[in-house]
């Protein structure tokens, strides 16, 4: 991502793309977020703690009400997942964008399995 940002934002403004979900930001909490930002959208991460690379970003042009659903860390650096509500109401969508290492364990995709389900459980239950 570091390296690739100037080249993602071109892409977002020529295609004007409404929302798009990156993997691998390899960005870190203590990172300025803000140096990724592009004009004309909110961005939303996830990202590692304690090791490098990983990370899961979510772009959505402010044309659209949108939010974080989901906590901008995962203290379990074998996944990232950023979650993101889009619209209000009855028109909601949620939006996630999952990483998970290749070293992950079979408890580690459990638990973020359990944490995608929480997240369209809380918005979607009747």
């Amino acid at each position: 991502m570091l390296n690739k940002f100037a080249e993602v934002s071109a892409e977002m403004s020529h295609y004007k793309t409404a929302i798009i979900c990156i993997t691998e930001t390899w960005l870190k909490p203590s990172s300025l977020t803000s140096f990724y930002s592009v004009e004309g959208y909110r961005s939303f991460f996830n990202n590692r703690v304690a090791t490098s690379g990983g990370g899961t970003m979510i772009l959505v042009t402010d044309e659209c009400f949108s939010k974080q659903v989901a906590c901008d860390v995962t203290n379990n650096d074998a996944y990232n997942i950023c979650a993101v509500v889009i619209g209000k109401g009855r028109t909601q969508t949620v939006v996630v964008c999952v990483y998970r290492a290749p070293w992950a364990t079979l408890g580690d995709m459990e638990d973020m399995c359990q944490l995608i389900d929480s997240v369209g459980n809380y918005y979607f239950k009747k």
